[in-house]
């Protein structure tokens, strides 16, 4: 298990991610984040 650092695209806030799990959600304003092995892309809550 590692830790990645994001930047949310949606509020700019910094994110720590477990790198073992397939998403997670930004702490500040709950973008859902999908983790890939080999890219890294966001998706905004519609919420």
């Amino acid at each position: 298990m590692a830790v990645i650092t994001l930047i949310c695209n949606q509020c700019g806030g910094q994110v720590n991610l477990d790198d073992s799990r397939e998403f997670g959600f930004c702490n500040f304003c709950g973008t859902k984040l999908l983790i890939k092995s080999d890219v890294i892309q966001n998706t905004y809550n519609t919420t």
